[in-house]
């Protein structure tokens, strides 16, 4: 019988202590020593397309998404920049709204420019669009109707 512990998935894994680094690794005199992490995550089609098209800083040209390498260094960026937290799902919705043409949050992209990306998602990590409805990933509209003390329309 398999032990519980032996199926769980290493979360975070601790690395070499470096001195005089930046975030990313690189030599810098006038930075800290740091110790690499490496940090296990999950991520959505609609979560990547939303990391690498509004995040803050991360501007990828055509040309970039169809480099495999500009893509996965963007995504880092990202992912360091503004981490995995309530923003993400909000990044999510903007995107999959943006791909299909909808309203979609306080920054613009063409309809073209977002199936580029979402292109270079399926492409260099290897998800699709899920049509799976995903209630914090769709804008609910709820029908309102207002009703007299008698259940009359008001």
């Amino acid at each position: 019988m398999m032990q519980v512990s032996a199926l769980r998935r290493a979360v975070l894994s601790v690395g070499r202590v470096l001195g005089h680094v930046s975030t990313w690794g690189e030599q810098d005199a006038g930075e800290a020593t740091r110790v690499e992490v490496q940090v296990t995550m999950c991520v959505s089609f609609a979560e990547a397309l939303g990391a690498l098209t509004f995040t803050s800083g991360v501007v990828l040209t055509p040309e970039e998404l169809a480099d495999d390498d500009d893509v996965r260094d963007s995504f880092h960026f990202a992912v360091i920049a503004d981490g995995i937290g309530s923003g993400t799902s909000d990044k999510a919705r903007w995107a999959l709204e943006a791909l299909h043409g909808r309203d979609f949050g306080p920054h613009g992209a063409s309809v073209e420019y977002m199936r580029l990306a979402a292109n270079a998602v399926t492409r260099v990590f290897g998800l699709a669009e899920d049509t799976t409805p995903v209630p914090h990933l769709t804008r609910s509209t709820p029908s309102v109707s207002f009703t007299g003390p008698f259940g009359d329309e008001a």
